[in-house]
């Protein structure tokens, strides 16, 4: 607007100062003549000052339109890349929240996947718990059954014991059992036994040791304990 009033003051004050001259012209012509002026003459020149200021005040239109019309261009071509860069950058800005929508998608998926393996592995891990807990469970009956079934075995080598010592007292000896005799014999031939693995129990050399010591038949007839 600055420019328009600069423009627009020229070609007045021109047109101003033209008058300005002419009146002065036209004083000094009548300073000088004596004689009167002639009133279509004095109208010609105004209708020529007229003129003068009619085609600068044209001039000056159409310089202030060439100038509106080029700052209009101007903001048409602004307004043009504005809409263009708000576009590009809508567009940038609605492929970056569907990149960071499917992003969130996938982390979402792969939480939920992730507490359906933990959920798993913690149903897994109890079960196998369970498992434990019973398998110590047969694991304590077992050693329980172990432990009487060992026992169960020493007392049926110490009853076996005992009645062999018994039969060979009986068989060797014609006259009566002295008891405390046979029940020295039980004792010693359980702690031999006792002391014996019982892998070595068959072993031939074994065998022939208890008779040597009287601990065992030299036969092995087997008779019935009277």
């Amino acid at each position: 607007m600055g420019g328009w009033a600069q423009l627009l003051s020229s070609p007045l004050a021109d047109a101003n100062e033209t008058t300005r001259s002419g009146s002065t012209v036209a004083k000094d012509k009548l300073g000088s003549v004596p004689k009167a002026i002639d009133p279509e003459d004095a109208l010609l020149e105004s209708v020529k000052e007229l003129r003068a200021v009619v085609s600068n005040l044209a001039m000056l239109s159409s310089r202030i339109q060439e100038l509106e019309q080029s700052e209009f261009r101007a903001l048409q071509t602004e307004i043009s890349d504005l809409q263009l860069r708000l576009e590009t950058v809508t567009a940038e800005s609605k492929e970056k929240v569907d990149i960071q929508a499917a992003t969130i998608a996938k982390l979402n998926k792969a939480l939920r996947t992730k507490l359906e393996n933990e959920k798993e592995l913690q149903d897994a891990v109890k079960q196998q718990e369970e498992r434990m807990l019973q398998l110590i469970d047969k694991s304590g009956e077992v050693m329980r059954l172990k432990a009487e079934v060992s026992e169960l075995k020493h007392l049926l080598q110490r009853a076996e014991t005992e009645a062999k010592v018994l039969w060979e007292e009986m068989r060797d000896k014609e006259h009566q059992v002295d008891t405390a005799y046979v029940q020295e014999r039980i004792v010693l031939r359980q702690e031999v036994l006792s002391a014996v693995p019982e892998v070595a129990l068959g072993w031939q050399e074994l065998q022939s040791l208890l008779c040597y010591l009287g601990l065992k038949p030299a036969s092995n007839e087997a008779a019935e304990p009277l």
